[in-house]
This record gives C-alpha cells, sequence and structure tokens, in this order.
C-alpha cells in the first residue's frame, strides 16, 4: 500500500475497498484512461496516481489542489527515485508531462469546496 509516499492520514488510513472506491490509477475516469499508462518506462507510479484521486476527491480550494498536483509529483519522483538506474532521467522527464498533464486538464476533476 503505498509505502513512504506522501499522503493523508484518511488515505493510509482507508481500508483497500475505500481507496478502490476512489481511485482509479493514472488517467481520467473516461474512456481516456487507458491511454495514460500506470508506469513509466516499465515503473509502476499507480500509487502516486491514487494518492492524487484520494486527494482530488477530498478536495478544496485552489490551494489545496495546487498541493494535491505538487504531491503527485514528489510521489512520482520519490517512486522513481528509489528504483534508480540508468531510466531515472527520462522517468522524471515523464512523470513531468504527468505532473503538467493534471495541472492543465484535472480541474473538472477536482472536488472545489462551495465556499
Amino acid at each position: 500500500m503505498c509505502h513512504g509516499l506522501i499522503a493523508r492520514k484518511s488515505f493510509r488510513e482507508a481500508s483497500k475497498e475505500e481507496r478502490a472506491a476512489v481511485s482509479n490509477g493514472c488517467g481520467p475516469q473516461s474512456h481516456l484512461r487507458d491511454l495514460v499508462p500506470n508506469k513509466l518506462l516499465g515503473r509502476h507510479i499507480g500509487c502516486a496516481c491514487d494518492v492524487h484521486d484520494w486527494m482530488y476527491e477530498e478536495g478544496g480550494d485552489a490551494r489545496d489542489r495546487r498541493v494535491a498536483d505538487a504531491v503527485f509529483f514528489l510521489n512520482m519522483c520519490k517512486i522513481i527515485d528509489d528504483e534508480g538506474g540508468l531510466l531515472r532521467i527520462p522517468r522524471k522527464i515523464l512523470a513531468r508531462w504527468y505532473f503538467r498533464a493534471v495541472v492543465a486538464f484535472g480541474k473538472n476533476a477536482f472536488n472545489r469546496s462551495e465556499t
């Protein structure tokens, strides 16, 4: 279960079933999901995507969304750095693309507070 990643307490304490109800791995909850791999050059980053989905579901204001996106990038980098190797830099480049995609296209998926 996503050990060592930055995650809210609510995510860490949630059951596998509760996390599965909110998180779908990488990509949007639409037919486009199949176009976004859960791996960056063979390294599985699904846990980073699951934490990000959870944070988007909990929602909040614009600052909360920026934090969720930053945590997503940091978690992808942690997963990549933990493995290391020759593919570390190309994987981080791809992680930056994933980050930029959620910043550019994730607004409608984020649960904004009504305040």
